[in-house]
């Protein structure tokens, strides 16, 4: 029965790291991070995977914000945007990046809780 399982499970998720979605999210999920990818290679396209969508979210709020901005007629509340910052996204996966690479840098992985 346990062989069994163990095939049907191999058979059904084999494929579930090349699934942008699912590896995004285990990327993003703290308790996992990029612990549980079976190769460096799909830990480093998640990545890549994560910062694409970070870049295209940003891209996507910076033309919202000019569209408000060029149509004075509306009535919704003014919102300015700075090309020189950063958003709130970016920052976090910045952040993410330095705790991952002060984790792997270290002898001993330490869990940090906020």
């Amino acid at each position: 029965m346990k062989l069994t399982l163990l095939a049907a499970m191999g058979t059904r998720f084999q494929t579930v790291e090349a699934e942008t979605l699912y590896s995004v999210s285990t990327i993003l999920d703290p308790r996992y991070k990029d612990r549980y990818f079976t190769s460096a290679e799909s830990s480093k396209l998640a990545r890549s995977a994560l910062t694409q969508e970070v870049e295209k979210n940003e891209e996507s709020s910076l033309q919202t914000t000019t569209t408000e901005a060029a149509d004075p007629a509306s009535k919704t509340p003014r919102m300015t945007a700075e090309p020189n910052t950063s958003s709130c996204f970016k920052g976090l996966y910045e952040e993410f990046l330095q705790e991952h690479a002060a984790e792997q840098g270290g002898a001993s992985s330490t869990v940090t809780q906020r």
